[in-house]
């Protein structure tokens, strides 16, 4: 692939589903490289593999760093409804002890806080999409905002990616019945 793909937004807004979109695009994309946060968090080294085509649920607060980076990259703004969005972490809460370290350190990284604090985790989310459009308004050819209650993803994604719509139904990884 000619360019990196870069997802960018929040965990629970359907980065899941964009990684497997992605996969079925061709792209070889990773989502949630704990490793890889490791060595940003101890090195500052924001290196991408290139092994990696396209990754998700990482860069939600170094996108700055990768876009100077990488100048042609790609990145995706997954988005949901804010109501939606706080009542499914609202149900993900649970006590540290059931908690992996790396669920921990990935929450204190991106919301200041282990625990589930909806007025916090509301703040982030405002802040998060008014940083993103802000930093992107002149480079609007390098973001696409994927809204994830929209029924056709495909057709957006594909014109943002230049690639052909896949004949199969987008993904929808995680979802509640």
């Amino acid at each position: 692939m000619e360019e990196k793909v870069i997802g960018i937004g929040l965990p629970k807004t359907g980065t899941k589903s964009l990684n497997q979109a992605l996969r079925i695009l061709g792209y070889k994309a990773i989502h949630y490289p704990a490793k890889y946060h490791l060595r940003v968090m101890t090195t500052g080294d924001y290196t991408l593999p290139e092994s990696w085509d396209a990754i998700t649920n990482t860069a939600e607060e170094f996108y700055p760093v990768l876009a100077r980076m990488y100048p042609k990259a790609k990145f995706v703004l997954t988005t949901r409804n804010l109501d939606g969005w706080l009542k499914s972490w609202s149900k993900k809460d649970r006590p540290f002890g059931s908690q992996s370290v790396a669920g921990r350190l990935n929450r204190i990284r991106i919301f200041g806080t282990a625990r589930y604090v909806q007025d916090k985790y509301r703040d982030v989310f405002m802040a998060h999409q008014e940083g993103i459009r802000r930093f992107f308004a002149d480079k609007t050819d390098r973001l696409l905002i994927l809204q994830l209650g929209d029924t056709d993803k495909w057709t957006p994604l594909c014109r943002f990616l230049n690639r052909p719509v896949p004949g199969v139904p987008f993904p929808h990884i995680r979802k509640r019945q």
